[in-house]
């Protein structure tokens, strides 16, 4: 007897394999199965569509189960719901801008309402929002209402430093309508939100308050002031607390069913709006950095990239880190950095000794960059407080340190300029960050180094190098290197070596005052760019 062969699962070999299991039943000769104009043959095409389209059903519905196997971020969303992970539908692109009150009179800086200007590679232009977050917030001078502004004032001739988020609309203080008590949430139907611009308010009977996100509930209890977010299909669910935790402890108050909850946001245009500059204030604050670029943007976010946001959700490290992924995921889970929604790798690098420059063996190095404040020096509490939560997970033999980054500033040539909006979307301040030529084709790439630490003397740029200038100070005035096989040379005296082939640099900190900058152009020969590679952070620039 004939068996069906169930590994053949389309069209085809599916009617193969029941037309030749058929013409070996004894009860079917004469039949002329082969014939397609006969009443036989039509019902093999209908058992073969039917086993065809139940395979590629059971298929879809086993992958989409998985985490590791499922294609539809829909189901992503779903299955990342257990660990906790928020997954962002959409991004705002976001600029560091410093400002200066350059009026005679105190101007105060508003969420929602402060507003700046800035012309995206498309030639339009889009507006950005300042939204909350400045440490020098004040509340309302009428503490009987109790009210959070989120608002701040920047004294006459004053300067200070913000972020803001491009908002295509504002909604500012939104009535909640369909609030469900008994579950303690509500629903936000907007997946263009930027979830980092939510603030959300409850009017109690003594006032308005603030409610804060929170991701960790360790530290709250019952009175806390706080909600937790939950990723929809539609948008989001925001959930207050009330209930009583399983371990017992309370995770904030709840809302009552005779108060009322607003909450305030910004919705993006997301990726296009990503290389934005020349930003310009209809208000007496003058931007002082008008050609800082906007960067972080996302329309979409791809399917990879939240399977790796649901993964890191989970605690899965135990008590012994082994992998630099380990350790990776470790130190974001701590959730003490403030990272890319759409790329936390960005925020964070871990690396062995013997790929940094200048590094001691045996050591595990990590270096920091946190999305909203910036690089992250070793002398910062969040380093301290990591290597201290750290240091009985590293394996027997092992160091754990931490390493201030080096900053290199990339100004990359593209062959196509129209690739200008890709470049700036997925190529972004951070680590880890390879320009891959098959995929965004360049045809120069110059970098350059001026922040450093005053103890750092080796440096290793990741790539092949056409040209290098080293300027050091000497006698008071910079002066560049002169490059004398493989050794520099300032008036006659060697104060380092360095290598075009590996891009490496090493200067010797007994020959020379003071460094001033390393700059260069890469091979264009190379086919991948590194730009961000273990130590180095990346902040880069296209023509």
């Amino acid at each position: 007897m004939t068996s069906i062969d169930l590994t053949k699962l389309d069209f085809d070999d599916i009617k193969t394999s029941i037309t030749d299991y058929m013409q070996s039943q004894p009860n079917t000769v004469g039949f002329d199965w082969n014939n397609t104009g006969s009443i036989a043959n039509t019902v093999l095409d209908l058992l073969a569509y039917n086993t065809m389209y139940y395979a590629f059903y059971s298929s879809m519905l086993i992958n989409e189960s998985y985490l590791d196997t499922a294609q539809r971020l829909d189901s992503i969303i779903s299955l990342a719901k257990p660990f906790g992970t928020v997954i962002q539908h959409r991004s705002s692109a976001t600029a560091n801008i410093r400002l200066q009150n350059t009026s005679s009179s105190t101007i105060t800086v508003y969420p929602y309402k402060t507003a700046f200007t800035a012309v995206a590679p498309n030639g339009l232009t889009y507006v950005f929002y300042y939204t909350g977050g400045e440490s020098t917030e004040i509340l309302n001078p009428d503490t009987s209402a109790n009210q959070t502004y989120n608002q701040f004032d920047v004294s006459p001739g004053g300067s200070t430093e913000i972020t803001v988020y491009e908002g295509k609309q504002v909604t500012e203080k939104l009535p909640v309508r369909n609030f469900d008590t008994s579950n303690q949430k509500f629903d936000i139907g907007d997946k263009s939100i930027d979830i980092n611009t939510l603030r959300v308010y409850v009017q109690e009977s003594d006032g308005t308050k603030q409610y804060y996100r929170t991701i960790d509930q360790s530290d709250t209890n019952l009175s806390s002031r706080v909600f937790t977010l939950s990723t929809t299909q539609s948008g989001y669910s925001v959930y207050f607390g009330g209930d009583q935790a399983s371990d017992g402890s309370f995770v904030g108050r709840g809302v009552g069913a005779d108060e009322q909850i607003y909450y305030s946001y910004v919705a993006t245009s997301g990726q296009i709006v990503n290389g934005a500059k020349t930003f310009k204030s209809g208000s007496k604050l003058q931007v002082k950095n008008p050609n800082v670029i906007a960067r972080g943007g996302v329309s979409n976010i791809a399917t990879d990239t939240a399977r790796y946001m649901a993964i890191r959700g989970g605690k899965s490290h135990g008590n012994r880190l082994v992998t630099v992924s380990d350790y990776q995921n470790y130190i974001l889970d701590l959730g003490t950095i403030n990272t890319d929604p759409s790329n936390p790798n960005l925020n964070v690098s871990v690396y062995g000794s013997n790929q940094a420059a200048g590094a001691d063996p045996g050591i595990i190095y990590w270096s920091a960059h946190d999305q909203r404040t910036g690089t992250i020096s070793s002398t910062s509490t969040i380093v301290s407080d990591t290597s201290t939560d750290i240091s009985d997970k590293v394996m027997a033999g092992l160091k754990f340190e931490y390493r201030t980054a080096t900053q290199l500033d990339w100004t990359v040539t593209l062959v196509d300029k129209t690739q200008l909006a890709k470049l700036y979307s997925e190529y972004k301040t951070g680590f880890n960050q390879t320009i891959v030529g098959s995929e965004l084709g360049w045809s120069a790439a110059a970098f350059s180094i001026t922040t450093f630490s005053s103890t750092q003397f080796k440096f290793d740029v990741k790539n092949p190098l056409s040209t290098l200038v080293v300027t050091v100070l000497k006698d008071g005035t910079n002066q560049a290197a002169t490059l004398s096989s493989g050794n520099l040379v300032v008036d006659g005296t060697t104060i380092g070596t360095y290598n075009l082939t590996t891009g490496i640099v090493n200067l010797d900190s007994t020959t020379f005052t003071s460094l001033v900058s390393i700059t260069g152009t890469v091979d264009s020969t190379e086919s991948n760019l590194y730009v961000a590679k273990h130590e180095n952070l990346a902040t880069i620039a296209g023509n």
